[in-house]
């Protein structure tokens, strides 16, 4: 249901899931679905929970640290951001980025504001990737330097590629595309 973009829907249907057992996954996904109704203050503990539950995800402290960065928290969005990049640092000691984790790590630099290692971020990933997660993160950067056009180049290439349409639509992040 979150794919398709019903919210509510997703909502029940994974406060109930949780009710049943609760999982980090679980939380992630009802926190996702709460951040993107833009109930960000809502979300926040949802994320937490996921975080107490595995606190070597990397994907949630970068979803805590975007719905902190909504809330105007800009320093403890900061110090998630930075967790976020530590995992990924410490993943990067034992194997090569995949390029979901190249995608993270270039919009946790993105989410502090370092452009450039966003940038560069992407740039480790082949240009004909065809990735839905690398032509998002590259649609969040040219968005943030103020390159619309690119953006929304970069948002038709990731549902090409198979990211769900409907979530890109009701994406805070994207919210000023038309």
């Amino acid at each position: 249901m979150l794919h398709a973009g019903n919210l509510v829907g997703a909502r029940q249907n994974l406060e109930a899931a949780l009710q049943r057992a609760p999982s980090p996954e679980g939380y992630y996904n009802l926190g996702v679905a709460t951040y993107f109704s833009g109930d960000y203050a809502t979300s926040v503990p949802f994320f937490e929970s996921a975080i107490r539950m595995r606190p070597n995800s990397e994907r949630y402290f970068l979803a805590l640290a975007d719905v902190l960065h909504r809330l105007h928290r800009t320093e403890a969005a900061r110090e998630a951001y930075v967790r976020a990049l530590s995992l990924l640092d410490q993943l990067a000691q034992s194997r090569t980025y995949s390029m979901d984790e190249q995608s993270l790590r270039a919009l946790c630099f993105a989410g502090i504001g370092d452009l450039n290692s966003a940038r560069s971020a992407l740039d480790a990933v082949a240009a004909n990737a065809n990735n839905p997660q690398v032509a998002c993160a590259r649609a969040v950067v040219a968005r943030m330097e103020g390159r619309r056009v690119a953006a929304n180049r970069y948002l038709a290439d990731a549902v090409r590629y198979g990211y769900p349409a409907a979530l890109l639509k009701i994406d805070p992040a994207f919210s000023d595309l038309p």
